[in-house]
């Protein structure tokens, strides 16, 4: 997980036509961020004029970065401003869109917008019969359990789907176990990778502001800038969050979860507070 303190985000249009959104962190400084940002830059101009190929863009965007390895090894900063630091190990940060979202190397969060029945659950939910995705979801998440007795879950509904806290052996990002049980769960497969890139699973803590009827964050060009930036915003937005729920807190199921990122988690969300409509 990697949340550098300074980091700077531009859109520059291309003389060719179009636009390139460009950013660039540093655990250095401000300094340091806008001269990584104009060498991205550069690099990207070239790409655009035909002179550097697709394999040498990459190369030079990695080793600008300081990162050596191959694509998939390849750590993408958050630039986000920072909220609250747990630990090293876990850190709330606030999105481009002004929720707060909980960074963390040590809980295995995983949303589920969809869950699938198979083709005669579907057909008898027609016919008003059958299963609906929360009974189905809790089956197999049962079943899980019963199969491995190191494996905790915490099931939560949200406004659109579900989430998961997920605790046991050989949970790791990228892990071929944690990548069965995301396959089994029906995870988002573009949540996993991006949890993969970025070095950390994500949880959003508090509304999308859209759905509190509020409007979206300030943007913030740099790290430098958000705080003044946002000063007006929050308190008004967290006014608005008040009668709301990020999730709710289903059930638990095989080896209790404990830790204190997690009980940060319910707090924010209002995951045990029943009476708050999800957001």
């Amino acid at each position: 997980m990697k949340i550098p303190p300074y980091w700077v985000r531009e859109t520059r249009e291309l003389p060719q036509g179009g636009v390139m959104k460009l950013h660039a962190a540093s655990d250095v400084s401000m300094d340091d961020a806008r001269r990584r940002l104009e060498k991205r830059a550069a690099l990207r101009l070239s790409f655009a004029a035909g002179q550097v190929s697709v394999a040498e863009l990459r190369a030079g965007l990695r080793a600008l970065d300081g990162h050596e390895e191959s694509e998939e090894g390849y750590t993408a900063d958050i630039c986000e401003s920072m909220v609250q630091k747990v630990d090293e190990n876990n850190i709330v940060t606030r999105n481009r869109y002004g929720a707060q979202v909980l960074n963390t190397t040590e809980l295995c969060f995983a949303d589920v917008d969809r869950v699938s029945g198979g083709f005669f659950n579907t057909l008898a939910r027609l016919f008003g019969g059958g299963k609906g995705e929360e009974a189905i979801l809790t089956e197999r998440v049962r079943a899980l359990c019963a199969a491995d007795d190191s494996l905790g879950v915490r099931l939560y509904r949200t406004a659109a789907g579900f989430r998961l806290v997920l605790a046991g052996q050989g949970l790791a990002l990228g892990s071929p176990r944690l990548q069965t049980l995301f396959r089994t769960l029906e995870v988002d497969p573009l949540y996993s990778k991006l949890c993969e890139k970025q070095g950390c699973f994500r949880a959003r803590l508090s509304p999308k502001p859209s759905r509190v009827g509020h409007r979206g964050a300030p943007r913030c060009a740099d790290s430098a800038s958000a705080v003044s930036a946002l000063a007006d915003w929050v308190p008004s937005y967290e006014a608005a969050c008040q009668p709301y729920a990020v999730c709710r807190l289903v059930e638990q199921f095989g080896r209790p979860i404990s830790h204190p990122a997690l009980s940060l988690h319910d707090e924010l969300t209002g995951a045990l507070l029943p009476d708050r409509r999800l957001a």
